[in-house]
């Protein structure tokens, strides 16, 4: 039975035998794993990038939790293909965050609109903010996802324990020294990315980049390390080094 698809291109992986497995996040099946039985060189690296739009029909009956492609067309957005190579870090680290924290075919139309948005903004900006990009696409992960961190700062107020003679907070996962609670709680605050630039600083961000990272872990059991993040983020962003 034959499946139509459109969606966005997020990663590409060998598979066997000369095959590779796409990830597309599509509208209507969520994150999907297409298994392409095609020589090496139909792909051109130049075209196929994280977020070009790329659409087609697959098996639907093939394996547990891949499927094959019958038919792959890539859109040709040049404007994104040609785009700087901080912009395609930028996408890349968007694209691993989305591959390594969704679970496979869980569709949801919030999380592709996010990242129709997050790439006209991306592509419309000429600054190398990676870091602000990054923050703000969390933020509204999160948002998106239907949970709000903000509601849970009120564990952390502390509060005079009696027995202990001293000021202490509410054991919770979302603990954190005060100053890092204020950062966090004023990105999800922001409103926009100006909003957003005027309550951070280049250092805060790690800081920032872990509680996201403990976050995913804790609310998905996984076991994410946002390392590569920070990497990219010392190699190639402007707003980190200002």
């Amino acid at each position: 039975m034959l499946s139509e698809f459109e969606g966005l291109f997020i990663k590409k992986s060998k598979y066997q035998d000369g095959s590779f497995i796409i990830t597309v996040y599509t509208k209507l099946e969520g994150l999907l794993p297409l298994i392409f039985f095609i020589k090496k060189s139909y792909f051109n690296n130049t075209i196929l990038v994280p977020f070009v739009k790329v659409f087609g029909f697959y098996y639907k009956k093939f394996l547990n939790e891949v499927f094959r492609i019958k038919d792959l067309t890539i859109q040709p957005e040049y404007e994104l293909i040609n785009s700087p190579a901080y912009k395609q870090v930028a996408f890349s680290i968007i694209a691993q965050i989305i591959n390594l924290t969704l679970p496979k075919r869980k569709p949801d139309l919030c999380i592709y609109d996010l990242l129709i948005d997050i790439k006209n903004i991306i592509l419309k900006n000429n600054q190398s903010h990676i870091t602000l990009w990054i923050l703000w696409f969390l933020k509204e992960f999160i948002a998106k996802l239907g949970i709000n961190p903000i509601l849970n700062f009120s564990l952390n107020t502390p509060y005079f324990d009696i027995s202990q003679g001293k000021f202490v907070c509410n054991p919770s996962f979302f603990s954190l020294p005060f100053e890092q609670s204020i950062e966090v709680f004023n990105v999800f605050s922001s409103q926009n990315f100006d909003d957003l630039k005027n309550c951070i600083n280049s250092s805060s961000f790690f800081n920032l980049l872990d509680f996201f990272e403990k976050y995913f872990n804790v609310h998905w059991n996984s076991n994410l390390n946002f390392q590569f993040i920070k990497e990219y983020i010392i190699n190639f962003d402007d707003f980190y080094h200002s």
